[in-house]
């Protein structure tokens, strides 16, 4: 265990108790109205994958657009196809309605035809029963009268010229008669044949037009059923485009969260930035003061300890201790031991592993990787609260921690920093030597380097996790190289050991 050699004076210590219960203000107090760092970042966080989110879905969104499309086009392809079967389907049917027309009309003449040849059928009848009528009252009355013909004709006749005249008139008129009803006979014939053509006729018009008819049924159903395949067409093309303008809508609307999110994010890393300067500058600020009142208790304990050497009796050195300078401990007056400085063993290795890159998890990173041993704990007794990390025995000697590379556990500001330290058992840095103090995210923790070799970072830079920060040393209130590491909640001392580290071996 590293022990103090020098004492601490009641107003050094009351100085840096105070000192340590503010944290060197790098637990800024603020308004409960206003966000954290680390309420801003887990904001952004969302809000960067509140953008994939809506990224990924405008991606998927362009894809069921592109589907929605293609499937429109071939429905429109084949509505196309409807609209050409439609047109020709009508004008089958007009050829239909029209040869329907064309027989229609042919049937109403032969109708017309067949009533006119009826009336000449009851004409003839009419005639041929009137002059069968004529033809039989002169027979009736030539019988009647007893005479013949001839002898009717030779009674009345007074030459044989009239003879023959009268022969002749006779002959005449019967063969008139017979030609007559044999003419008009033959003309009802001709009418009869001509009106069972036109029966015939007209039956079969009769039956072209009954398959007309059917065939103009059939065509119209099939037209209906080409018209509500295109209607029912036309239906999905509407709730196609109804889709289509649905999903651009939303990939607008994606769009503008998208926006809105991103200018939120321009404001939230604006104001992370003022967050962070404003940190820096007061910690900048409340660091000149604390050196302010580190040397001027360094003075006053130096004009304290030129008192003691005045008297005779020597008080018993202090043990050597790696408090921080808020610690209120009273020195020790026990001697260093033998486990806190290095082994004096002839082979000494001050090599140590590559560091591994820091990566993005919520682990801090170990200080110094490859040294894991310590040589007093958070609970040693003496209200440490830190740790000491110091060299190890390695297979060709011992490895000592002196030189060894140190690196910021987390990203943040430097706090406060102390590289003018070159002696061992001092004051300098108030008992810290060469230090470095880190304030992380809001300045909710603080991280504390202490007895540094040599310091790479400046007070108020911004550091990131992972980064290199200083070698280890034995600059200070040390007894041997070893890192004071101390880890800060809230200005309250927390036990290193009770967090996750990335790279601890």
């Amino acid at each position: 265990m590293i022990k103090n050699k020098l004492k601490i004076t009641a107003c050094l210590t009351a100085v840096l108790i105070a000192a340590n219960a503010i944290g060197f203000s790098m637990h800024l107090e603020k308004a409960d109205a206003e966000p954290t760092v680390n309420e801003l970042e887990q904001q952004k966080a969302e809000n960067d994958q509140k953008i994939a989110e809506l990224k990924e879905q405008i991606e998927q969104a362009k894809k069921d657009y592109e589907a929605l499309v293609s499937d429109e086009n071939k429905k429109m392809e084949y509505q196309e196809k409807l609209s050409e079967k439609i047109l020709v389907q009508n004008q089958n049917i007009s050829c239909v309605v029209e040869e329907m027309n064309q027989i229609d009309a042919d049937i109403q003449d032969t109708i017309s035809n067949i009533e006119v040849i009826e009336t000449n059928i009851k004409t003839q009848n009419v005639l041929i029963e009137s002059n069968m009528e004529q033809y039989k009252q002169r027979l009736r009355a030539s019988y009647m009268s007893g005479d013949d013909t001839l002898s009717s004709v030779l009674a009345g006749s007074t030459s044989f010229f009239d003879i023959l005249s009268k022969l002749e008139i006779v002959s005449k008129v019967a063969e008139h008669d017979h030609n007559l009803i044999d003419k008009l006979q033959k003309q009802l014939l001709e009418l009869k044949k001509l009106n069972e053509e036109l029966l015939a006729k007209q039956q079969e018009l009769s039956e072209n037009l009954e398959e007309a008819t059917e065939k103009k049924n059939e065509l119209d159903a099939k037209l209906d059923e080409l018209n509500a395949d295109y209607e029912e067409t036309q239906n999905e093309l509407n709730a196609l485009n109804s889709e289509k303008i649905e999903v651009q809508e939303n990939i607008e609307e994606s769009n503008e969260i998208i926006e809105l999110k991103q200018k939120e994010q321009e404001k939230i890393d604006a104001d992370i930035a003022a967050i962070r300067e404003k940190i820096r500058q007061e910690s900048i600020a409340e660091s000149k003061r604390v050196s302010e009142s580190i040397a001027q208790s360094i003075a006053e304990s130096q004009r304290a300890e030129e008192e003691a050497k005045k008297n005779t009796t020597k008080a018993p050195a202090a043990p050597a201790v790696t408090e921080a300078p808020s610690d209120p401990a009273p020195p020790s007056t026990q001697p260093p031991s033998n486990n806190d400085t290095v082994p004096s063993t002839p082979s000494v290795e001050t090599t140590e592993p590559a560091a591994p890159p820091a990566d993005n998890s919520s682990l801090m990173y170990w200080p110094v990787p490859g040294f894991t041993r310590l040589s007093s704990d958070f609970w040693d007794g003496r209200n440490h609260g830190a740790i000491d990390i110091q060299g190890h025995a390695g297979p060709n000697g011992y490895i000592s921690i002196s030189g060894a590379k140190v690196y910021a556990c987390d990203s943040g500001y430097v706090a406060a920093s102390v590289s003018t330290c070159t002696h061992q058992w001092c004051r300098c840095g108030g008992g810290y030597g060469n230090y470095v103090a880190l304030s992380h995210s809001d300045g909710v923790y603080d991280t504390y380097y202490a007895h540094l070799q040599a310091v790479f970072v400046s007070t108020g830079q911004y550091v990131k996790k992972g980064q290199l920060i200083g070698l280890a040393g034995t600059t200070g209130q040390s007894s041997g190289p070893h890192l004071h590491f101390e880890v800060r909640k809230n200005g309250v001392k927390t036990n290193p050991m009770d967090y996750e580290y990335q790279n601890k071996y």
